[in-house]
């Protein structure tokens, strides 16, 4: 089956009004059109197999998505306007595609994610990456996905509204570790936890403390939120943990945040 995927750029820039369209302006966009494609591939194969490790560390498996391309077939009239053939290339002995109409799959569902991404509804992170790539001055596009001539879906949109990733949140846990190491500039602290050494980031109060009790063990408190984790304090295992009542706790509420329940009640 002949799988063909039009895009179309509109817009007052980059040879657009002349149906040119400029490399400088549209190869890396291009270059990550391929790249959500296959990872769109990975994601259907992924699905057939039941097997969420799919495609994590490549694998012969995973080089089933590479096995996508795109190839230019012509560039249409009226708008910039490239047309692609979606094509698979097995090499000579290669194990023959998981997911026989995996190129009308990949294609079909690239494009209404591309749709979906434009609208703000968070579909496929690798084509909200190829949509951010977009020049600002593309006012309008268009995709179009056929099988053997036939359309089977299109979708047209001006300037997309793509939503960001919601940021993580962290969380406290208090853990036994023994000090190991610190740092300066930056001030951090090295602690090992479980018997694996990890680099918190701190401040210079921390870094005294864990200097005092260094190779010492230690009781600590982290905030963690994925990507970046510090230190909220650092005490000697020995010394208890000071109880706060609740007494307290309310009254530290009301002082840090009292105008602010306030205004919320109203």
């Amino acid at each position: 089956m002949d799988v063909e995927f039009r895009v179309s750029f509109d817009g007052l820039a980059f040879g657009l009004p002349e149906n040119r369209l400029s490399l400088t302006a549209f190869a890396e966009p291009l270059a990550l059109l391929l790249s959500a494609l296959q990872r769109t591939a990975s994601q259907i194969v992924s699905s057939a197999l039941d097997n969420s490790e799919y495609g994590n560390r490549g694998g012969k498996f995973a080089a089933q998505a590479k096995l996508l391309d795109l190839e230019l077939v012509s560039l249409g009239k009226g708008s910039a306007e490239p047309v692609f053939a979606c094509t698979t290339s097995i090499p000579a002995g290669g194990q023959a595609l998981l997911v026989p109409d995996l190129a009308i799959q990949s294609t079909e569902r690239l494009a209404r994610d591309l749709a979906e991404e434009a609208k703000g509804t968070m579909r496929n992170a690798a084509a909200r990456k190829y949509l951010r790539s977009i020049p600002r001055e593309v006012t309008k596009q268009r995709y179009t996905v056929s099988v053997d001539g036939k359309v089977i879906f299109v979708t047209s949109f001006g300037s997309a509204v793509l939503a960001s990733a919601p940021p993580v949140l962290g969380h406290l846990v208090r853990r036994s570790a023994r000090v190991v190491g610190v740092g300066f500039e930056p001030a951090t602290v090295r602690l090992k936890i479980d018997g694996r050494a990890h680099t918190f980031a701190a401040t210079e109060g921390h870094v005294e403390i864990a200097l005092a009790n260094r190779h010492r063990d230690v009781t600590v408190a982290i905030v963690d939120d994925g990507d970046h984790s510090r230190i909220i304090w650092v005490r000697p295992a020995e010394d208890d943990v000071p109880a706060v009542s609740l007494e307290s706790t309310v009254a530290h509420l009301k002082m840090a945040w009292g105008e602010t329940l306030r205004i919320l009640a109203q």
